[in-house]
């Protein structure tokens, strides 16, 4: 159907000797619509193969990498995900500086993924940073998260999740 000349039409754009990261990420994307986040973590490793070659800024290379991050947390691969979650982090702060509201998203999907694994104080740690940064920048204003000190680690970790949950802290 309609789902399958999609992808037809994107994989001959691909073929087509022009790989864009632009179209590979508009792939990807249409293939998390159509639950197919299996084959959208593919596209998003060929694009950031493509990226590692060169020609494309390093603000793109960073959002590719952090749409293979979500993809991969999102798919139970948290390893995975913590590791290019890092490494975003790490290109984020070298082209941003370290108050950028990029910086604070890489944190905040850092401190979910410890949240997973149950590392409270890891958690709390990055969520920590994340509080900093949202109380020192207007553009986190409308995604504040707002962590009481008084809670313990573990509670904290839990109330982050159920914000996460809810929506109201996922980062764009």
């Amino acid at each position: 159907g309609e789902n399958a000349n999609a992808r037809k039409t994107f994989e001959a754009a691909l073929k087509s000797g022009k790989k864009e990261s632009l179209l590979y990420a508009v792939y990807a994307y249409m293939l998390v619509e159509m639950k197919d986040r299996t084959r959208a973590i593919e596209v998003l490793n060929r694009t950031a193969r493509h990226d590692s070659l060169g020609g494309v800024s390093a603000s793109d290379a960073s959002e590719t990498l952090t749409s293979l991050a979500n993809n991969q947390f999102y798919s139970g691969n948290l390893e995975i995900a913590d590791s290019l979650n890092r490494r975003v982090l790490a290109l984020d702060r070298s082209i941003h500086g370290e108050r950028h509201p990029h910086v604070a998203s890489d944190l905040l999907n850092l401190g979910a993924i410890q949240f997973e694994w149950g590392r409270w104080a890891e958690a709390q740690n990055e969520i920590g940073l994340l509080r900093v940064l949202a109380n020192e920048m207007p553009a986190l204003r409308p995604r504040r998260v707002d962590l009481a000190p008084e809670l313990s680690a573990e509670a904290a970790a839990r109330r982050l999740a159920a914000e996460l949950d809810a929506g109201d802290a996922e980062p764009e």
